[in-house]
């Protein structure tokens, strides 16, 4: 059976399938395309779900050795500078007691999120957390053994972690997105030395990329051959404020605060920037001041 825009258009949504439509003159390569997108999505299966778990029980180990206790987080709720993460404790636990189930350390710990986990590295818990988590990463160079080596890529795996689990568009620079797995293997290695060699017999990603190059005839796993975005004209602050009303206006404490928390939480750059109505560059330009997303490019891959 042959399957047609329409289809596509109706089942995935028209904004969705869009990109690939304007990309291609040829409406079955614009299918094929995000066939590939799928398929590199889940590619990447292995090596996510491997470092997520590794990070989660490397982090957790630490935490339990500094408080002397399985349900470190306990401590969370009356400790000045970590009271903001009792949320993800809060929202793990509705989640435990709305399967009925008991609420235990081990539970708990497994129902936290990825942006959690990540989120201990910023640069907000430095002082209070950094001595103690940084021996979650015995395999890290002694001369990268800085909280800011972690975080970055941390926030950057994240955010790619949550476009894939949005369903998002990846498929597009073959180089950018191999040099992210290899920067999930890389991460994998300082928590545990023999995980990239433990995982490389069943990781598809390697060969699902050749193929890729291989049926959109990208050759040199480098960028798709589609035509590079034009750079961006010069506008006024009046002109960029009628499509972002807050553009160039000053950020408040408050909306600081909403930002990491969202951030956190997982929302994209596209996502943030409506919520905030900003420009994306203004949103990227502020995740970085707060240490956050530090130097992570969310649309570089694309």
């Amino acid at each position: 059976m042959t399957y047609n825009k329409q289809f596509f258009e109706k089942v995935f949504s028209t904004k969705r399938m869009e990109r690939y439509f304007n990309a291609h003159q040829d409406e079955q390569k614009a299918i094929l395309h995000y066939q590939c997108n799928v398929e590199l999505s889940e590619a990447f299966y292995v090596s996510l779900s491997t470092f997520e778990v590794a990070l989660r029980n490397a982090l957790s180990r630490e935490l339990q050795t500094m408080t002397g206790r399985e349900d470190w987080y306990a401590i969370f709720p009356t400790m000045p500078g970590l009271v903001g993460l009792n949320r993800y404790i809060t929202q793990a636990k509705k989640q435990i007691v709305g399967r009925n189930e008991p609420i235990l350390a081990s539970k708990v710990i497994a129902e936290l999120t990825l942006g959690f986990w990540v989120s201990l590295l910023n640069s907000e818990y430095e002082r209070i957390l950094w001595k103690d988590l940084r021996r979650a990463f015995p395999y890290l160079p002694k001369h990268l053994r800085q909280r800011r080596t972690v975080s970055a890529p941390l926030n950057s795996l994240r955010s790619f972690r949550n476009r894939i689990f949005h369903n998002e568009s990846i498929c597009w620079n073959l180089d950018r997105v191999e040099a992210i797995h290899n920067e999930i293997i890389q991460v994998m290695g300082w928590i545990n030395k023999d995980i990239p060699g433990w995982i490389e017999p069943f990781d598809r990603f390697t060969s699902v990329v050749s193929k890729i190059s291989i049926v959109m005839n990208w050759s040199n796993n480098c960028k798709s051959g589609l035509p590079e975005p034009t750079k961006e004209k010069s506008y006024t602050i009046a002109e960029k404020q009628k499509e972002n009303p807050k553009a160039y206006l000053p950020w408040d404490v408050e909306a600081d605060n909403a930002l990491k928390r969202l951030y956190a939480e997982g929302y994209g750059i596209d996502e943030l920037a409506g919520l905030f109505e900003r420009t994306k560059g203004a949103i990227r330009s502020r995740l970085r001041k707060l240490g956050l997303g530090e130097d992570f490019d969310p649309g570089s891959f694309l």
